[in-house]
């Protein structure tokens, strides 16, 4: 539920309509790659949603495609708690206009 509603959050604030930002299968262009400043951003798990955000506020096109998600028994070392108040704090700052700067 919580990654549903998160997902809802980053909809509105982005003006975007993904299904989830939240999965960690991400594939990057050459161009978003030569684009976005990647050394600028997080080195934990909310990598990804920068690099979304930056995908959008630099006008380079984002796609979803579907996959299976299958989870055989690995542990995940994701803190949740901290995990979603990071996501919060991206969308703080993308509407402060803080990603417009990079």
């Amino acid at each position: 539920m919580a990654n549903k509603a998160l997902t809802a959050v980053e909809n509105w604030a982005f003006g975007m309509k993904l299904a989830e930002y939240h999965s960690g299968y991400m594939l990057y262009s050459r161009k978003a790659m030569e684009t976005i400043p990647v050394e600028k951003l997080s080195s934990s798990f909310d990598f990804d949603l920068e690099m979304i955000v930056l995908a959008k506020v630099k006008g380079l096109r984002i796609a979803e495609i579907a996959i299976p998600t299958i989870y055989a028994g690995e542990k995940s070392h994701l803190n949740p708690i901290k995990y979603g108040f990071d996501v919060l704090s991206v969308v703080r700052a993308h509407r402060r206009g803080e990603y417009r700067a990079m």
